[in-house]
């Protein structure tokens, strides 16, 4: 060993702050319309919602947002309308984003 200290992983549920807490307002903010949307992979829709100031950045009770469907169904083209045109994924650490596409990818390939 070159005298550098290791660093010491942690389990993501021991890290402060990895999981993004959601509102009250956006997990009311997940309802039918924006799921349709993003299961019928209809970005016009999806950019009417954020241009009309619907909240993006939402999810269910569980934690599961619209992007984590995205992910999960392998809809590319959803999946880069969210993230270059409307989720503020500043609020998001890089390794929960990391996390949301390594588990889209793994179950659509699976």
């Amino acid at each position: 060993m070159s005298g550098k200290k290791r660093e010491q992983l942690q389990s993501s549920l021991q890290v402060k702050n990895f999981f993004l807490e959601y509102t009250d307002a956006q997990i009311d903010a997940y309802d039918n319309d924006i799921v349709r949307a993003v299961r019928m992979r209809n970005i016009d829709d999806l950019r009417a919602m954020h241009l009309s100031g619907k909240e993006m950045q939402c999810a269910n009770r569980f934690g599961e947002s619209i992007l984590h469907i995205a992910c999960r169904r392998g809809f590319v083209d959803v999946i880069r309308f969210l993230v270059l045109f409307v989720l503020d994924f500043l609020q998001h650490s890089l390794r929960q984003l990391a996390m949301v596409l390594h588990v889209g990818v793994h179950d659509h390939l699976l």
